[in-house]
């Protein structure tokens, strides 16, 4: 039976990590750390390479860093065959992905990086049959999260968007995601309805990836969590605690009165009733 292959995809910070490791806990799913496939393999500055359909630079080195990050380094020689092309590196990887998958005697294979939002175009171009699941989170609490680790970023390394491409950030993700309601093989789902009722919110996803729901994910999620989760990602170390609602006052904490004013404005072009809750095609 062939592997089938799913994407989750959303803005950074709306969950996508925490259903990442509720679905990666079903006996028949395979997850593992972000690979960045589309993000590092399509040229992103070169609008002549993208046209000619030629993979971006950064693509060779993505890929060797992910076979580390999976402790599976020896890998790199069996698979990489100097491709030139996005399409001769999106088959690489998804023999690499399919065969870790039956290795682990599973069926499906989940991948989650938050950015792949903005590819959605290139997901169905190169791998047709694949399932896109689109979580979303309410802009203030979302933007809100995104701060936090943008400021956090500053302390660090003096580095990080300003409030108004963060603001940006969200906007474009729900456009995005938003732009393919109605279309085959997406279904979308709100961080909130998985963080206040998951049992609900699985059995919907789990039904659309034409799988069962299986009582025993929510025991064994924060196992997922720890072996997807890479210790330099310590904006991730909260998943693997109970499933709850991370909304709550840090929009209020974070913001001044004005900047408050100014993203609740600035969202307003964005309609979330426009997302019908557990959609699906």
């Amino acid at each position: 039976m062939p592997i089938k292959h799913t994407f989750l995809v959303g803005c950074p910070r709306s969950g996508t990590t925490l259903l990442q490791c509720l679905l990666g806990a079903h006996s028949h799913i395979h997850t593992f750390p972000e690979t960045a496939l589309f993000y590092k393999t399509v040229p992103s500055q070169s609008k002549a390479m993208k046209n000619l359909g030629i993979a971006s630079r950064a693509a060779k080195d993505r890929f060797r860093e992910f076979l580390d990050e999976i402790e599976r380094p020896e890998l790199f020689e069996h698979y990489f065959h100097t491709p030139i092309t996005i399409k001769q590196y999106v088959t690489m990887w998804v023999q690499l992905l399919d065969d870790l998958t039956m290795e682990e005697g599973k069926m499906v294979w989940l991948e989650k990086t938050p950015h792949h939002v903005d590819y959605l175009s290139y997901i169905h171009r190169y791998i047709p049959d694949a399932k896109i699941v689109h979580i979303i989170r309410n802009g203030p609490d979302n933007i809100a999260s995104m701060w936090e680790q943008v400021q956090k970023a500053r302390n660090r390394n003096g580095e990080g968007w300003s409030l108004d491409e963060t603001v940006n950030r969200w906007i474009t993700a729900v456009r995005a995601s938003a732009s393919r309601i109605g279309d085959d093989g997406h279904f979308f789902i709100l961080y909130e309805d998985v963080a206040e009722n998951p049992e609900v919110a699985l059995k919907e996803i789990l039904s659309f990836m034409d799988m069962p729901y299986e009582h025993a994910i929510l025991e064994r999620y924060p196992e997922v969590a720890r072996s997807i989760v890479l210790p330099q990602e310590e904006w991730k170390a909260g998943v693997s605690g109970p499933v709850k609602n991370a909304n709550g006052m840090k929009f209020t904490k974070l913001f001044t009165e004005k900047e408050r004013e100014y993203i609740l404005e600035k969202i307003k072009q964005v309609q979330l009733e426009e997302i019908p809750r557990f959609a699906k095609r």
